[in-house]
């Protein structure tokens, strides 16, 4: 019900984008074996994707039991709002992508030949779609700086480390989190490898790395600059992200590019 008001209040726009979670740290804290993860989730999405399209629905299993409801109001989009769903592997993406669903993924803080595989799987999975007619689309999020010099780069290459670092303790292990803080384990990348895989650099450097995603058919490319740096750093690398790199892909842009040398 508070998706369909959403769909109204923003006059048709809204995408719902859902996950089965990632970590077995808050599965644990939820009491959900991770192992019934998959299953929970195709069971809440396929009952969700009713209630909003259909009236009288009712549900008699172990997770979802009640007698025929209709929300109200009815969605604005009709029969629902494009769903989107995650998924980072490569056979995760390929089979969600053939069910029919708007893709959004990332490589974390992996190479660029993970993306491409993560952009393969998605284009293997469209071209296999159940509703080949569809408008599919496939979402990337990268981390990204626009740094203002070398050391500028450095200091945020840090917050990066130990963001994976952090990552890889919760997608590795049960968790070590104490008093809500994730504790670090490497990962073993070093600090070269995740400046490779990450878009943090001067603008040209950012510009030259994004033109290789502009390649992987990839719809909406979605960059997370706040990953430890001050609002005010954040601040300056958006505007320069915004001045120096996105014009070069406005369709002018890529006409532009194209012709230079």
């Amino acid at each position: 019900g508070e998706l369909a008001q959403a769909d109204h209040l923003m006059g048709g726009r809204l995408e719902l984008g859902v996950g089965r979670g990632a970590f077995k740290y808050e599965f644990d804290r939820y009491g959900v074996k991770v192992e019934d993860s998959r299953d929970i989730f195709d069971e809440s999405l396929a009952l969700l994707e009713r209630l909003l399209s259909e009236s009288d629905v009712s549900s008699d299993t172990d997770a979802y039991r009640f007698p025929p409801l209709t929300i109200t109001p009815r969605p604005l989009q009709r029969p629902l709002p494009p769903v989107w769903i995650a998924a980072v592997t490569p056979d995760a993406i390929y089979h969600t992508a053939r069910r029919g669903y708007h893709v959004m993924t990332t490589p974390l803080r992996s190479s660029f030949e993970d993306a491409k595989v993560q952009a393969e799987s998605y284009h293997r999975g469209r071209s296999e779609s159940v509703n080949p007619a569809s408008a599919q689309r496939l979402g990337m999020l990268r981390m990204a700086y626009v740094a203002r010099d070398r050391a500028d780069v450095q200091e945020k290459l840090e917050f990066a480390a130990q963001n994976d670092r952090c990552h890889h303790n919760v997608r590795t292990t049960d968790g070590a989190v104490t008093l809500g803080m994730i504790q670090g384990t490497e990962s073993g990348r070093s600090m070269s490898e995740i400046e490779d895989a990450l878009i943090i650099g001067s603008a040209d450097q950012c510009l030259e790395k994004v033109a290789a995603y502009a390649q992987l058919g990839i719809d909406e490319f979605i960059v997370n600059m706040g990953f430890g740096a001050s609002h005010a750093d954040v601040m300056c690398s958006l505007e320069t992200f915004a001045d120096k790199v996105m014009p070069h892909f406005t369709a002018a842009g890529k006409r532009e590019h194209a012709k230079s040398p």
